[in-house]
């Protein structure tokens, strides 16, 4: 049964973002623990105790089998600088300058291509890599056709940090090209997105 946001606010950091990177993704508990290689009783665990002592080894199949980065599990990725205490005030968006933002791609991960369809623009989660000025995805031969004969489309990766309310988004704009990564038969292809326009925001409290 999916978590509700009371159920969250009694656990730790790591556990909160472990079971809110799952539900984004839709996967149950046992899911997940086979995707990872762990017993679903130690998942249960994590997910449910503040505080829980977990592995190295147990937080990189975790960030593996949730399409994410250790660092961005334990919460690192999200720079934040220190909270004074008491201090409620809303985050506030800051705009990043194109050399932050092409650093926050560069450790790739899960990201979203968007393209315009039938039925309006689509935001669709993939993998990606960033290689000097073009953001590299694999999808089905039919979605990279569509990609390819778009002018220009979008690539957006983000991180959100839930138990601290702050986080990044960065937005690429620019043509789609097909590379024949696995020949005319293969169900997967490769898409390069060239960077024409690089922008993000970083959400933060001051």
């Amino acid at each position: 049964m999916p978590s509700t946001h009371s159920d969250l606010s009694h656990r730790g950091d790591l556990a909160r973002r472990i079971t809110a990177r799952r539900e984004e993704l839709g996967l149950s508990r046992d899911e997940l623990a086979r995707r990872a290689s762990m017993d679903a009783a130690y998942l249960e665990y994590l997910e449910q105790r503040s505080g829980a002592a977990v592995t190295a080894t147990a937080l990189l199949r975790l960030a593996e089998a949730l399409g994410t980065t250790v660092e961005a599990l334990a919460g690192g990725d999200v720079e934040r600088p220190p909270r004074l205490g008491g201090d409620a005030r809303p985050p506030e968006p800051v705009p990043l300058a194109e050399g932050e933002a092409r650093r926050l791609l560069e450790p790739g991960g899960v990201g979203r291509i968007v393209f315009s369809s039938a039925r309006g623009p689509v935001a669709q989660p993939v993998n990606f890599v960033l290689e000097h000025d073009e953001v590299v995805i694999h999808v089905a031969r039919q979605l990279a056709e569509t990609l390819a004969s778009e002018g220009v489309v979008g690539f957006e990766a983000d991180r959100v940090d839930e138990a601290q309310h702050e986080g990044w988004s960065v937005l690429v704009t620019g043509p789609a090209r097909l590379v024949e990564a696995g020949g005319p038969g293969s169900g997967r292809v490769e898409v390069r997105v060239r960077v024409d326009e690089l922008t993000g925001r970083m959400l933060r409290h001051r």
